[in-house]
């Protein structure tokens, strides 16, 4: 539509969102941010399956995969700063089918918000990092595919409610 000129002669555009936490017949106007950036990653860590009587002769990803998790907090914790809001949330971890069966892979699946470029910039090099490092320590491979989605929306400065 843009490329359409849907935008020609437009010199601002305003948008609302639903937010529960504001009473009904009010509004609210943010200045700054308004959305964080929208990006999501799926991390497969590759190992060598086997069986759960035998975990020395395998490479568990699910072990791997637990200690990368926990890694994963330290990018926003450790590495982005403090004022910058930012989350790193791994929402759904997939291995195996058997009780017994040490599988081959474990599948992360997760996404990052972010409000600051920076701290977007900074959360996908820190990923990158750990899994290459999380692959290295553990004799395992790390697969990483990391997906930019919609950027932060900022916001004019504006007033505030409406009667």
């Amino acid at each position: 539509m843009i490329a359409d000129g849907v935008m020609e002669g437009v010199d601002k555009a305003l948008s609302l969102q639903n937010r529960p936490e504001i009473p009904v017949g009010q509004f609210g106007i943010v200045h700054g941010y308004a959305n964080a950036a929208v990006d999501s990653f799926d991390i497969t860590v590759h190992g060598k399956g086997g069986h759960a009587a035998r975990p020395y002769a395998a490479v568990d990803p699910i072990v791997i995969a637990a200690q990368l998790i926990g890694q994963l907090q330290t990018i926003v914790s450790r590495d982005v700063r403090a004022l910058d809001a930012c989350v790193v949330t791994v929402g759904s971890i997939h291995a195996g089918e058997a009780r017994n069966i040490i599988p081959e892979r474990c599948e992360l699946k997760g996404t990052v918000r972010s409000r600051q470029p920076e701290a977007r910039d900074t959360v996908e090099a820190g990923l990158r990092r750990l899994c290459e490092g999380v692959g290295l320590s553990f004799r395992a491979a790390c697969e990483l595919a990391y997906r930019r989605g919609t950027p932060p929306i900022s916001t004019m400065r504006a007033c505030s409610s409406a009667p």
